[in-house]
């Protein structure tokens, strides 16, 4: 099993907007993906910082999905 961990700092006030782009958006494209297994994050209510976790089967996979899906910034 492989791991890949991302760390972010959302805007002020954006915790609920990042809540619907991961349930909606992100963790359907991961699920589709071979070998995924799950996702982990971890938040702060009172804090900027998360901390998120996906973990796989396949190394090559989980490389690909962050490079492809995860841009530098985001509006969020």
């Amino acid at each position: 099993m492989f791991a890949r961990f991302v760390s972010m700092r959302l805007k002020s006030g954006s915790l609920t907007e990042f809540d619907r782009i991961l349930d909606k958006e992100v963790i359907p494209l991961l699920q589709r993906q071979k070998g995924f297994r799950q996702e982990i994050v971890l938040t702060n209510p009172n804090g900027p910082k998360r901390l998120a976790s996906a973990s796989g089967s396949r190394k090559r996979m989980l490389s690909r999905i962050i490079a492809r899906n995860s841009p530098k910034s985001s509006n969020c």
